[in-house]
């Protein structure tokens, strides 16, 4: 039993330590958007180049891999590296580009069609530093904006992300 847990661990730590190394970097053309509206367009293009620049300059800064992965404890060493700098910077990064897309470019993009004032954007931090969530709210008068108005902003949110999606096919 001992045996088939040590080959198995093996094999992983073999093939995600090739996986990594054989990864080819695409460095895709980066542009920003300005737009007078800040629309879902451009806050999509410009969070998508802001991460990728990120992420460019962090694996720079923090290479794949800090010894030589040839032994199991290299190895061993490497996967543990790799998946600190994914939990505790490369996924908070991403979460955090997420929300303020969604919040910012999506609910906040739809606020701004329909010029509402006194609208309150919030963060909180990403995980694992905090819970990660975020909100775009805003006070009405009863009646102020119809329930089309009020659904747009709602589904504003979700629509970002399809943006988004569109750009990074």
């Amino acid at each position: 039993m001992r045996t088939t847990i040590i080959c198995l661990v093996s094999i992983t730590l073999t093939v995600i330590s090739n996986t990594a190394k054989s990864q080819d970097v695409i460095d895709y053309p980066r542009a920003l958007l300005f737009s007078p509206g800040v629309a879902m367009r451009s806050g999509a293009e410009n969070v998508s180049s802001i991460q990728a620049t990120i992420a460019k300059y962090e694996d720079q800064l923090l290479n794949y891999s800090w010894s030589s992965e040839k032994t199991f404890s290299g190895k061993l060493l490497g996967v543990t590296g790799r998946s600190l700098k994914f939990a505790f910077l490369d996924m908070p990064i991403d979460y955090f580009s997420m929300v303020v897309l969604h919040e910012w470019y999506g609910h906040g993009s739809r606020y701004r069609e329909l010029n509402v004032r006194g609208v309150d954007y919030g963060y909180e931090w990403p995980p694992p530093y905090g819970g990660g969530g975020g909100w775009a709210s805003y006070y009405s008068s009863p009646g102020e904006y119809s329930t089309q108005e009020r659904l747009s902003i709602w589904i504003g949110g979700l629509e970002s992300q399809q943006v988004l999606n569109r750009i990074l096919r």
